[in-house]
C-alpha cells in the first residue's frame, strides 16, 4: 500500500511546496500510517542524493522488517536510535538489582558523585541530538534525513538544548540543500511557540472515520515566507493488486 498525498507523492508534493534546505516538523496522530509515509519520502530519492531514516521507538529489526512489508528498497540506510535512549533504564535497572542486595558501592560513589555531573552522562536525548546535528554536518551531498519521532529526546534533554539543535539543523540544511523531517504527536505541544521559529515548515496528518470510511488529511499548516497557508489535501490510497495463485 501507497500513500498518495492530492493525488502525488509526498516527496513530490514537498519539492513543489516547500522546496529543499528546510527542516520540517510532521505530525501524526497513532495509527494514521504517517510513519509509512515518512519511509516512502526516503524510497526512490534521486541520484546523488542521501537518504537516511532515524528511528527513537523501532529497533533495527522493527526497521528492516516494516521496510520488508512495505516493500521497500532494502539499502534505504536506516538507524535506531533505542540503544542510546534507553541507555538511563539499563542504568535505572542495574541500580535496583545492586540495592536488592544491599547498599554496594556503586551506590556509594553515586551519592558522592557531583549531581550535575551525573546528569551529563546519563543524558540520552542529547546524546542523540548531537549526533544528528553531526549527521547532518557530515553529509557532502544534498541529503534528506527522518526522525520519526523527537519527543524523547525532548523529555531527556533541556529545551535550549534542543533549540541549539534544530538550529545547527536548519543552518546545515540551507546550506547543503537538504531536508530534515522529524516526526512528532498529532496534538503535542511541548515546543510551544519555539514550534514555529525552529521549523521551516509545520505539517499535520490525520486521519479520522466517517461514514464508516476512513479519511485521511494533510495540512500544511505554517511555511515561512508564504502567503498561502494553511493548505490541506485527501491523502488517497494505492492497494497492490495480488497475483492470482494456481491451485494446481
Amino acid at each position: 500500500m501507497r500513500f498518495l498525498v492530492g493525488g502525488q507523492e509526498f516527496r513530490d508534493l514537498l519539492d513543489s511546496r516547500v522546496g529543499s534546505g528546510r527542516c520540517i516538523l510532521f505530525k501524526y496522530g497513532p495509527g494514521s500510517g504517517g510513519d509509512v509515509i515518512l519511509k516512502q519520502y526516503l524510497s526512490g530519492t534521486m541520484e546523488g542524493t542521501h537518504s537516511l531514516y532515524l528511528s527513537t521507538h523501532e529497533t533495527e529489526n522493527d526497521l528492516l522488517s516494516s521496510v520488508s512489508d512495505m516493500g521497500l528498497p532494502q539499502d534505504l540506510e536506516m538507524i535506531s536510535l533505542v540503544p542510546d535512549l534507553t541507555y538511563e533504564l539499563d542504568a535505572m535497572i542495574k541500580k535496583d538489582r545492586f540495592r536488592t542486595d544491599g547498599i554496594m558501592v556503586t551506590d556509594l560513589l553515586e551519592v558522592s558523585s557531583n549531581t550535575a555531573t551525573r546528569k551529563e552522562k546519563r543524558d540520552g536525548g542529547k546524546k542523540v541530538l548531537s549526533m544528528l546535528s553531526s549527521i547532518c554536518l557530515k553529509q557532502v551531498l544534498p541529503f534528506r534525513i527522518v526522525m520519526d519521532s523527537m519527543v524523547d529526546l525532548v523529555r531527556k534533554t533541556s529545551l535550549e538544548e534542543v533549540e541549539n539543535r534544530l538550529q545547527i539543523m536548519k543552518r546545515v540544511a540551507r546550506e547543503k540543500d537538504g531536508t530534515v523531517i522529524i516526526g512528532a504527536p498529532l496534538h503535542w505541544d511541548e515546543l510551544g511557540s519555539l514550534e514555529n521559529t525552529l521549523f521551516d515548515a509545520v505539517i499535520t496528518f490525520q486521519t479520522e472515520k466517517t461514514t464508516g470510511t476512513w479519511k485521511r488529511t494533510m495540512t500544511l499548516m505554517n511555511m515561512k515566507g508564504s502567503t498561502s497557508v494553511p493548505v490541506e489535501w485527501e491523502v488517497t490510497t494505492i492497494q497492490s493488486i495480488p497475483t492470482a495463485r494456481s491451485i494446481r
